[in-house]
């Protein structure tokens, strides 16, 4: 198993929800109501979560003459009426460029759902956390928006690489962190949670560094 040598040089990614307005949707319980035929970009566990939220199931999206799982080239022939995932960024990277894209080519409206679905898509993804989506983020977040966020970047290394290599290439990236804002996408860098794994073994080489450098006490337990 490879182990992590450095984690969090981190990157805010947010779980937002958007549809065309000139769908006129602007709740997901408008969808019921009217057994709209809508087309999504999106459909993961997340999204399931959120239509059985508004008691929709797939064969009512099937029923309706909807469409669940819309593809990239789908969605720029403006052949979508919903984009929801947890990759929302303004950066141009191939997994986030897309909501870049559409909000650029087409107009949308930011949805924000309620704070129980919001508890009950966080308890999927245990490592997001509730979030305020700032105005101008993207072309039409034109408002502040409650919503689940997550961040967090791993450099990993094999499980036999140097103790002492470990160490050092943690400490170069702590004292040269500054860097990192200069990347495509931006990268902040937090010496207190630096260290933190998500489940995933510490190299004890970076661990030994984090030590001496007071991010992590050495009774902490991983």
């Amino acid at each position: 198993m490879g182990k992590i040598i450095i984690l969090t040089m981190k990157i805010s990614l947010a779980k937002l929800v958007a549809a065309k307005k000139e769908s006129g949707i602007n709740d997901f319980a408008y969808i019921k109501q009217q057994h709209l035929p809508v087309r999504i970009i999106g459909a993961d566990g997340n999204m399931m979560t959120i239509l059985k939220y508004y008691g929709i199931t797939a064969d009512d999206m099937k029923e309706w003459g909807g469409k669940l799982g819309v593809s990239t080239e789908e969605a720029l022939k403006s052949d979508f009426d919903i984009l929801a995932d947890f990759l929302a960024s303004p950066s141009m990277n191939p997994e986030s460029s897309l909501w870049t894209t559409l909000s650029q080519k087409f107009d949308l409206y930011f949805l924000e759902l309620p704070e129980d679905l919001l508890k009950l898509i966080a308890q999927q993804n245990v490592d997001s956390e509730f979030i305020e989506v700032h105005q101008s983020l993207l072309r039409g977040v034109n408002r502040r928006i409650k919503i689940l966020g997550r961040s967090g970047e791993a450099v990993f290394a094999r499980d036999d690489t140097p103790e002492q290599a470990a160490y050092d290439l943690a400490k170069s990236i702590d004292e040269y962190h500054g860097a990192l804002k200069w990347f495509i996408r931006v990268y902040t860098y937090v010496p207190k949670t630096v260290w933190e794994n998500f489940g995933v073994p510490l190299h004890p080489g970076a661990e030994k560094y984090y030590q001496e450098a007071g991010y992590m006490k050495r009774s902490h337990k991983l």
